[in-house]
């Protein structure tokens, strides 16, 4: 009998102990929630990072009329120096860097220098991705 009643009171003391448990680790959160100050949780964090506001970085107004005029070139479906051409003619700036490096003043001219021919090709690239 006495072992009954020794299981019987450890069975007790571990529910005991795991309300004692919820409830201390309830009234933590609760204390931490206050304390953050985001009242309480309703939605799964995956909600609350979908539902997040993004924060969005506007581009420099010469930087966004570059992009329009090298999209409307890239939309006319012309490539290599045709490219090259069309950028001259329509006087498209180079990237400011650019001009730090040698630029040869012209699209055209560029095109011709292997080096100027990859960055000239990855510009457009990442200027028509999005």
């Amino acid at each position: 009998m006495a072992n009954s009643e020794e299981t019987s009171a450890y069975v007790e003391h571990t529910r005991m102990l795991a309300k004692v448990s919820a409830d201390h680790h309830q009234k933590e959160l609760a204390r931490l929630i206050e304390i953050i100050g985001r009242g309480p949780i309703t939605q799964s964090p995956a909600q609350v990072s979908a539902t997040a506001k993004r924060s969005t970085r506007r581009s420099k107004p010469h930087l966004q009329k570059r992009r329009k005029m090298i999209c409307e070139i890239s939309d006319l479906l012309v490539e290599g120096p045709k490219y090259c051409a069309e950028m001259d003619k329509r006087s498209v700036p180079p990237p400011r860097e650019w001009l730090d490096e040698g630029w040869p003043r012209s699209y055209s001219q560029a095109y011709k220098d292997t080096k100027w021919r990859k960055r000239i090709n990855d510009e457009k690239y990442r200027m028509t991705k999005k």
